[in-house]
């Protein structure tokens, strides 16, 4: 399959140099809706694809016969994360050394700056070119290949894999590929990650009289003792042991000199793969229990689903082959974080993590992609999914490149 290494290139720097950074508006942010309809769709039309949009905005590009019985889903990301302190986030420009001290990630430059690359845009620009190059050989199908571009990326929840689902009416695939880096390594499993939202509910009254109101801040000192007694089951060979982290504690009224009478703490709890989230809540409400005179409350935030697959599974083996072709040697992973593929286990659709960049850049203030490494990953993906969709003439014909 043909990959152009400059084009492919080019694309992921259109890709950076659009803004889709997430905002408290999330997928309905007017960049991100703007990115996914104009930038991508612009990418996506000058490589000969045609794409339709769901309710959410998510982006669907169908190549191959519709009526076929095989069928792989590439589930790709256009939010980014916020900018944060990184300078000049909408770079994309191409750099000959990084800008930091150190050695360099990946498999060495050129690298393409700007918030997201090393993400999810490095990896989105190789699903496009690698679906052009199966568009390409479309006549060479036996089946289809249905790439996503959510308008997800950083939520941490299934909104928009639900949505295009429901978009494309639920169907049947032999597997998922959920693009986004993972260092081109094969991503056999991942946590899954349920949110529980603890609201402690006390009365305001003046600080200079505390005895007057009821200190909520005091309510959640001791609810924070009570999350040491979260009952923490199980382990992974490769994963470990579950975990709880308190990664939010916000007092209200924002007001000087006053008794806070509400405070919220935001609690993840990681869940290793078979674990069911339902679960994991209780086990929060059950030990944070009652605490008079306070009024305590737990509500169940976004959810990730745990995901786990064999190697003997054909999107590991197809992956396989994809990577030696492009002479490199399979490697296999596991994440400690989670997106999308624990969305399609669930619903019986094998699926893993596979994409180009170093997951240890992801958020930083110089966040890069290698070049050589988006390449790889066209090609891998393209190889991949043509392989095992292609018929058996299409496959005689088929020429690694």
């Amino acid at each position: 399959m043909e990959i152009d290494a400059e084009r492919v290139t080019a694309i992921v720097q259109r890709l950076v140099r659009a803004p889709s950074f997430q905002t408290e508006r999330f997928e309905a942010d007017p960049d991100v809706q703007r990115f996914i309809a104009e930038t991508v769709c612009e990418q996506a039309r000058a490589l000969g694809l045609t794409s339709e949009q769901d309710a959410m905005g998510d982006l669907v590009m169908r190549i191959g016969r519709r009526d076929a019985d095989r069928r792989v889903i590439v589930f790709a990301y256009a939010m980014t994360h916020a900018v944060a302190r990184m300078t000049d986030p909408l770079d994309g420009r191409l750099l000959d050394r990084l800008p930091s001290d150190g050695d360099a990630p990946g498999i060495g430059g050129p690298w393409i700056r700007g918030r997201g690359a090393a993400e999810q845009k490095g990896t989105l620009g190789a699903v496009l070119e690698a679906a052009a190059a199966l568009k390409r050989r479309e006549d060479a199908l036996a089946g289809e290949l249905i790439v996503c571009v959510s308008a997800a990326g950083e939520t941490g929840r299934h909104d928009t894999a639900r949505a295009v689902m429901e978009f494309l009416g639920e169907p049947r695939a032999d597997f998922a590929i959920v693009a986004i880096a993972s260092e081109n390594a094969i991503c056999l499993a991942n946590k899954g990650r349920v949110d529980a939202v603890i609201t402690v509910r006390g009365r305001a009254s003046h600080s200079s009289t505390p005895w007057a109101g009821l200190d909520a801040i005091a309510g959640a000192r001791q609810v924070m003792a009570r999350l040491d007694d979260v009952p923490l089951p199980g382990e992974h060979p490769h994963l470990g042991r579950p975990t709880l982290t308190v990664t939010s504690i916000r007092s209200l009224p924002d007001a000087t000199h006053t008794v806070q009478d509400e405070v919220r703490i935001v609690v993840d709890r990681r869940l290793l793969p078979g674990q069911d989230p339902a679960a994991a809540f209780d086990d929060i409400v059950h030990a944070v229990g009652t605490l008079p005179p306070f009024e305590v409350s737990v509500s169940l935030g976004p959810v990730n689903l745990p995901a786990e697959v064999t190697r003997t599974d054909a999107v590991v083996q197809r992956l396989e082959e994809g990577l030696r072709a492009a002479g490199r040697t399979p490697i296999h992973s596991y994440s400690h974080g989670c997106v999308d593929a624990g969305f399609f286990v669930q619903r019986g659709i094998p699926a893993v993590m596979f994409g180009a960049g170093d997951p240890r850049l992801w958020h930083t203030d110089d966040e890069v992609v290698a070049v050589p490494d988006v390449v790889t990953c066209a090609r891998v993906l393209a190889h991949a999914t043509f392989r095992h969709l292609a018929s058996e003439a299409g496959l005689s014909q088929d020429r690694p490149s």
